[in-house]
């Protein structure tokens, strides 16, 4: 039986990636920093510089940001020992495309993923405006055309700041996201703690130390009560994450972007949320250790513990992000790649 054909979006899209989603190059000498490449994986692992690189300056920590420029969504040309031919963005963008009038409303938005959350909804804005402009004008399109995010994982907290911070909802008329952590993920507590939990393997001690100084990766910590201490649970403190190994002045600053996710959700967002996969939902801290746990921290000590499950990386209420969910459709058991 031939599948049925889905109605056409007339709209504008544009497709943002999740963390580690988009390639890096530095400006000035051409040279790729992120795109996983099976040469550059192996650099990775061989040599510290290549991992370096990546590494925030004091420059860039203070707003100058022009050493580094985002290229293009993750594309390997051949499957690469350890991943597994691990593609996450080309089929999505190439299935939009089919349900699409014309290729040229479906674009990319790569961005610097090292960076701020609040940082790159600003550049966000400008691109997306030009698509929406370009889309509007085009042959095919339409004047009154909406703009459509697809946003996955990091991608989802860049698009809401960007639609509700920052006037992006003049233009946008849904915004859907995939696996995104509006309530933050304990697997960025235990990466920035043990350098485990990445998009890809790589080496522990090198990725630790470029987490501590990444914005971006910070700005995925858990905003919910998450840290078990015995009774119902507390919320992560910068203090805290000072004694994992991360930065707390980034801590502070991911936690008021929370706070700005903290309002219900608007209706144009809709959230596809992963399940049944076991995701770390809280977590102790031992000695500077973070010991993950499969479950919330218990109500009380006769309480049950609950497994909520999730996509793997983010469990499930922290993916929903306030939104309700609509329908009585059963769970899909995903995980957290597009």
């Amino acid at each position: 039986m031939e599948k049925a054909a889905l109605p056409l979006c007339r709209d504008a899209v544009l497709v943002l990636p999740g963390i580690m989603g988009s390639e890096l190059v530095d400006v000035e000498s051409g040279d790729i920093l992120w795109g996983l490449s099976p040469k550059m994986y192996a650099r990775f692992w061989t040599s510290a510089e290549g991992i370096r690189r990546l590494h925030l300056t004091d420059e860039e920590r203070d707003g100058t940001c022009g050493r580094v420029r985002a290229t293009r969504t993750l594309r390997f040309p051949s499957a690469s020992p350890g991943l597994g031919g691990f593609e996450p963005y080309t089929a999505l963008v190439k299935r939009i495309r089919e349900q699409s009038p014309h290729p040229d409303s479906v674009a990319e938005f790569p961005y610097d993923w090292r960076l701020s959350v609040p940082t790159s909804a600003i550049r966000l804005a400008a691109a997306a405006e030009e698509h929406l402009r370009r889309w509007r004008q085009h042959p095919q399109g339409s004047r009154d055309a909406a703009l459509v995010l697809v946003a996955h994982s990091m991608g989802g907290l860049i698009a809401r700041y960007f639609t509700e911070r920052l006037g992006g909802r003049d233009i946008v008329g849904q915004t859907i996201a995939l696996g995104t952590p509006f309530n933050g993920a304990v697997k960025a507590v235990y990466l920035l703690n043990s350098g485990r939990g990445a998009p890809v393997p790589l080496p522990r001690a090198r990725l630790r130390a470029l987490a501590a100084t990444l914005p971006g990766v910070h700005d995925l910590l858990p905003s919910y009560r998450c840290v078990d201490d015995g009774g119902a649970g507390r919320r992560l403190t910068p203090r805290d994450v000072a004694e994992i190994g991360g930065d707390p002045e980034l801590a502070a600053s991911s936690l008021r972007l929370h706070e700005a996710f903290s309002e219900p959700a608007p209706q144009s967002l809709s959230t596809v949320v992963g399940v049944f996969q076991p995701t770390m939902q809280s977590m102790r801290i031992e000695a500077g250790v973070v010991i993950p746990q499969w479950h919330l921290p218990a109500a009380s000590a006769e309480s049950k513990l609950v497994d909520h499950g999730g996509d793997g990386t983010v469990y499930v209420e922290a993916a929903l992000g306030g939104v309700e969910p609509h329908g009585e459709s059963p769970p899909v058991p995903c995980r957290h790649r597009p």
